[in-house]
């Protein structure tokens, strides 16, 4: 995959965690509302860690994760 921002190369890998990653936007403060508002990134299990599939670019340093 190439970078939509510099055009270079990009590393595929992935984000290790512990719990569900979800995207909140900036504008919600209201934690109760995040699992209707929020776009979640990975699942949740409570028997192992679960990964975010990411692609990284080295030379702009942007991360894309597709949800």
């Amino acid at each position: 995959m190439n970078c939509p921002y510099c055009n270079h190369k990009m590393e595929a890998g992935y984000i290790k965690t512990p719990k569900t990653s979800q995207w909140l936007p900036a504008s919600e403060k209201n934690i109760f509302k995040r699992w209707v508002k929020g776009v979640r990134l990975s699942g949740y299990s409570y028997l192992a860690n679960m990964n975010v599939a990411a692609y990284y670019c080295s030379h702009c340093g942007k991360i894309i994760i597709n949800v």
